[in-house]
């Protein structure tokens, strides 16, 4: 019994149908797989869906205190400019890079064909995750109460940086709290 939980890893590392995590569904038969870039679109959208806030109030109101990530946050991760060839492993490299930010729940990098010979525009349509968190707290440790609660926000307005401040407290009279800033691109940096 002790080695069951190894033969289920090695049979599961083993099978030769598992895909990875994250990876890319083959592109379609009418979509380009390289060309010259000609254009970038890039469309960002909420946190939910019009379909979910017509369903949901809740999902709504959150879409309302939410800023949506700006565009330019996403244009920052771009490697390459118009006139460059592009291809299909391109789009997916800046596709993992996207969602490797931590930003997005949904992330979708395309090349579309533009109707001229050899050339292509790419379109990046991404979906916000919820990005206000909060925690809190207690413990008893020596006779000694203590309260905890935390706030923040990780994609500041629209910018992607973060802002997270906490406070604790205990029955001793003590009190700590802290402010954590993070920017994403330090002074514009790529």
């Amino acid at each position: 019994m002790r080695f069951l939980p190894f033969v289920a890893a090695a049979v599961f590392v083993a099978s030769p149908i598992v895909a990875q995590a994250g990876e890319r569904a083959p592109a379609a038969a009418d979509e380009p797989r390289q060309g010259r870039l000609r254009d970038v679109r890039i469309v960002t959208g909420d946190v939910f869906d019009e379909a979910t806030r017509e369903e949901r109030p809740i999902a709504a109101l959150i879409d309302a205190l939410h800023w949506t990530t700006r565009e330019e946050v996403v244009a920052r991760e771009l490697w390459f400019a118009r006139g460059d060839r592009i291809d299909a492993a391109t789009a997916a490299e800046l596709e993992r890079n996207l969602r490797a930010l931590g930003l997005f729940a949904e992330v979708r990098v395309r090349l579309v064909p533009t109707g001229a010979e050899d050339e292509v525009d790419v379109e990046i349509v991404t979906r916000d995750r919820l990005s206000i968190t909060f925690g809190g707290g207690a413990s008893f440790v020596g006779g000694v109460t203590g309260l905890r609660f935390a706030l923040g926000e990780s994609n500041l307005l629209g910018l992607g940086d973060r802002l997270v401040g906490s406070f604790a407290e205990n029955s001793d009279g003590d009190y700590r709290g802290s402010v954590v800033y993070s920017d994403l691109h330090v002074f514009d940096t790529w």
